[in-house]
């Protein structure tokens, strides 16, 4: 008996396993689409001015071919590839606290038109910068100054 609870254990222990790393990758893979351009865009209403004007801005189309995504600078973590548990964890938060702006605005209806997401645009600007000198994350000069360490630098993809 006490042979076949230990295979009993055993397996338990690999389904867990199993379970663990296809949440981990289906959770990853929500993420990774969450923070891309195409779905602030797109799929955040509240963003659609806000994404007409990045695809015509420099963020978009660089002279080098390198393109700035919207949550390269906007949340915290999202560029470093090599995050631990806590700064991931740190990440999530961010996405959740800078996603439930723009849901409350939209229920509440202070971002469900256009001219109401103008009359709101410098506000909203002023508080994500805000929140990225706080942070130090987004560093403008980590992507436009030659010089700086690579880091900075590596946040921008080739289109």
């Amino acid at each position: 008996m006490a042979n076949n609870s230990k295979w009993y254990v055993a397996g338990v222990l690999l389904i867990g396993a199993v379970i663990g790393i296809v949440f981990v990758g289906i959770l990853t893979s929500v993420v990774h689409w969450a923070g891309s351009p195409k779905f602030c865009g797109e799929f955040c209403h509240s963003m659609d001015l806000t994404y007409a004007a990045y695809k015509k801005g420099q963020h978009y189309m660089t002279g080098s071919g390198a393109t700035a995504g919207c949550s390269d600078c906007h949340l915290l973590n999202h560029s470093n590839e090599h995050v631990g548990p806590l700064d991931y964890t740190a990440l999530l938060f961010d996405k959740a606290r800078a996603g439930s702006i723009s849901l409350l605005g939209q229920i509440q209806g202070s971002l469900s038109t256009h001219e109401k997401q103008l009359e709101k645009r410098k506000e909203m600007a002023e508080a994500v910068h805000k929140q990225m000198i706080e942070s130090r994350q987004g560093s403008e000069e980590a992507c436009r100054l030659p010089g700086l360490p690579s880091e900075g630098r590596s946040r921008l993809r080739r289109r």
